[in-house]
């Protein structure tokens, strides 16, 4: 019996001393240098830095329009054409449609293949309202950048919208 409250009573005392010992290092730990040896063939990764690679390539665009949509009917206007090589980026719409009654887009085509890309604007433009709206729209070498409105009403009307965005240089 005396054996067994002997072991028991030692394991205690080791158990504590170690619990002091490790609480004591971890409260101050020693400096130690990183060092750190790779080669420029096998550099160091490095994570979380942000970085805008095709900010040099960008020119910015940038095109005011009107146009007349008469009642009934759809009408538009082109704004350009993407040229070989480039690649638009549209970021944002405004401006505003008077007495149009439906709806207002931009939108990319090409002759061969139709509409390749389309935006619909908020109902704000075409409700005698001005409005503004963050999009993103990608237009590629060849395709035509348009912008038109549909008047489902009984007047005759018209819409007055600039786009701004950026082109990029394709490899």
């Amino acid at each position: 019996m005396t054996k067994r409250i002997f072991a028991n009573r030692f394991g205690l005392i080791a158990l504590l001393s170690l619990f002091a010992s490790t609480a004591a290092y971890a409260a101050n730990p020693a400096a130690t240098p990183v060092i750190v040896t790779n080669t420029t063939a096998q550099p160091v990764p490095v994570v979380g830095i942000i970085k805008d690679s095709d900010a040099p390539a960008r020119k910015p665009f940038q095109s005011h329009k009107y146009f007349s949509v008469p009642a009934g009917s759809s009408s538009g206007v082109v704004l350009t054409t993407v040229p070989a090589n480039q690649r638009i980026v549209l970021e944002e719409v405004s401006g505003y449609c008077s007495n149009v009654a439906g709806i207002a887009n931009i939108q990319f085509f090409t002759a061969q293949n139709g509409t390749q890309g389309i935006q619909f604007l908020p109902e704000d433009f075409v409700s005698k309202k001005s409005a503004a709206t963050s999009m993103r729209l990608y237009g590629n070498p060849g395709e035509t950048l348009y912008m038109g409105a549909t008047n489902t009403g009984g007047l005759a009307g018209g819409c007055s919208l600039s786009v701004a965005g950026y082109y990029v240089d394709l490899p």
